[in-house]
């Protein structure tokens, strides 16, 4: 009779009483330890949705960053900055289909110390043309020409007619000949056409989204992204 009775009491009791307890603990879904505390069980799912909303955080803080170096990058480039065309030892001739305007830019080379612009159509407008050289020029609508001993660049003014592309403007210039230094023989400027979403030179062809389009495709990238983080936590 006392071995039965100890072992129907034993599962539930044990030596210590301690069964007991960690038995009526299991029924009711809690931890308890041996001395009777009550534990609190770690919670795998909140730990892990606390990681990734800080790694979402942090992702979206990246790419906010990005947008913004993005934005800044492709409202320079599309500031009528051009990269150099061509050959660099070579001054650029850079045209705004937009205006008309015409820009010399020495690039890399030693210098302008005189050019000769000539068409065949009379098209350039020598109204508003603007000497970039100390020395002697001509403004006439078949030719626009400086000389002088020191070395200059600058826009001469909106004096081509408007609307041309890169092979409009290379038919348009009869002549486009330019020195750079007293005694170098004389080069053809290297073309630069602008215009709204893209710079062409002579040689290459490089498109420059506008700043509008790539703010817009960037803020509709955080958005989504903000939208999705939201979904998650909800």
């Amino acid at each position: 009779m006392f071995s039965t009775g100890f072992l129907f009491w034993y599962p539930k009791c044990g030596a210590s009483g301690t069964s007991s307890v960690a038995y009526r603990s299991r029924q009711q879904g809690r931890r308890v330890s041996p001395s009777g505390r009550r534990r609190t069980p770690l919670n795998l799912v909140t730990s892990f949705s606390q990681q990734g909303d800080l790694k979402m955080k942090q992702s979206l803080a990246t790419l906010m960053a990005i947008a913004a170096v993005l934005v800044f990058t492709s409202v320079a480039s599309a500031g009528l900055t051009p990269s150099e065309a061509g050959d660099p030892a070579i001054p650029d001739l850079i045209y705004d289909s937009a205006t008309g305007e015409v820009t010399l830019d020495v690039d890399a080379s030693p210098g302008i110390i005189g050019y000769s612009l000539q068409n065949a159509t009379n098209s350039f407008i020598p109204g508003n043309f603007t000497p970039i050289l100390v020395g002697v020029s001509t403004a006439l609508t078949s030719q626009l020409e400086e000389a002088a001993l020191a070395s200059g660049s600058g826009s001469i003014g909106l004096v081509f007619p408007t609307g041309l592309d890169l092979a409009g403007l290379t038919s348009l210039l009869t002549v486009r000949t330019v020195s750079t230094s007293l005694g170098a023989p004389l080069l053809d400027f290297d073309l630069v056409v602008l215009s709204a979403t893209t710079t062409t030179t002579t040689g290459t062809t490089a498109p420059i989204p506008e700043p509008a389009t790539i703010t817009l495709s960037l803020l509709g990238a955080v958005g989504l992204a903000l939208y999705s983080w939201r979904r998650r936590r909800s």
